[in-house]
């Protein structure tokens, strides 16, 4: 296969997909990717936006100047992804990935897709290299949403099932025909095999599978992604893909995961990626991998910033210090 034959190339190309609420964050994503990439690698960068401005770009090409990286930017038409189910923290950007083998060149047989929401910690030629294998996409498992039924595929349901997002992330599985004890993965990092994706009609797959079964989506795009996929996709080592929702578990025993995947993932997350709601670049996040956000973004124009103080805590801030000022001059 091609994309299995391209592996061992010296250029890597990654995939990025972001709106204008994701400038920042994107701008730490490919930064870190940068900052870990083997010094003798190339790095062909795709970004996919929809509303980012052109002031937004200037800014992140200069976060990203190195010789070794091209930049190469996919204006996304509203038109190639009408009507698709959005929600307060995802908008149309999180369904770009499947257009992929419609926007992306025609000679690139594979890409290294990444959210938005995640630093590198590692370097990622040891991800690009890896085989297909026959298989579409690699990908990890959900730490949340970790099966099809995790009610029936979880042998420690029980203690998990009060930190799980869901147990049915497709809840017409049935109907669908899939196992309920296959693994569900996270889209937020995929190595795709783009050449198997254009010889199979993937993203007219995907799109009918939404058209379909629109009244179901839960999940936005691992809905249609983990459906068309199902039983087919190779699984990445949890640590390619360390998700913070890791964190609403308080140990291993209560996790899908047995200790030694546990252990490594909490201990050497090669990429940590922001899968809750609040975020890093969000004044209430809190989690102990807040800072290897803010440490990617010293490497950027945005250097120097940092999440504003809510008005509602600013207001009483503002109000407890004039009464200690008040109470000091009196």
């Amino acid at each position: 296969m091609k994309a299995d034959a391209d592996r061992g190339s010296s250029r890597l190309a990654i995939v990025c997909a972001a709106d204008g609420a994701y400038v920042i964050p994107l701008a730490a994503t490919v930064r870190s990717a940068i900052e870990h990439l083997d010094p003798e690698r190339l790095l062909d960068l795709f970004v996919i936006y929809d509303g980012i401005t052109a002031v937004s770009r200037v800014r992140l090409r200069a976060s990203w100047r190195d010789p070794r990286v091209r930049v190469r930017w996919i204006r996304a038409a509203p038109a190639l992804l009408p009507n698709v189910p959005v929600s307060g923290h995802v908008s149309r950007a999180a369904y770009l990935r499947l257009l992929l083998p419609r926007v992306l060149p025609e000679s690139l047989s594979r890409v290294l897709y990444l959210d938005s929401d995640l630093v590198v910690l590692r370097d990622l030629s040891a991800l690009w290299e890896l085989p297909f294998n026959g298989r579409p996409l690699l990908a990890a498992q959900d730490v949340v949403l970790p099966f099809i039924d995790s009610e029936i595929a979880l042998p420690r349901y029980e203690a998990s099932a009060p930190h799980l997002v869901a147990a049915r992330p497709i809840e017409n599985y049935r109907e669908l025909g899939l196992d309920p004890r296959s693994k569900y993965f996270n889209s937020g990092v995929l190595l795709i095999d783009l050449a198997c994706w254009r010889r199979e009609r993937a993203t007219d797959k995907l799109l009918d599978c939404l058209r379909e079964n629109a009244a179901h989506v839960r999940f936005w795009d691992q809905y249609m992604l983990n459906a068309v996929f199902h039983g087919r996709w190779g699984e990445l080592d949890l640590r390619w893909n360390r998700q913070s929702l890791i964190y609403r578990y308080p140990a291993w025993q209560s996790s899908p995961f047995d200790r030694e995947t546990w252990e490594r993932a909490l201990a050497d997350p090669w990429i940590a990626h922001f899968t809750s709601h609040e975020k890093p670049w969000h004044f209430e996040y809190d989690q102990p991998d807040r800072e290897l956000f803010f440490e990617a973004l010293r490497h950027t124009a945005w250097s120097r910033w940092r999440p504003a103080r809510p008005r509602e805590r600013k207001s009483l801030h503002r109000r407890v210090e004039r009464a200690i000022r008040s109470w000091l001059r009196s």
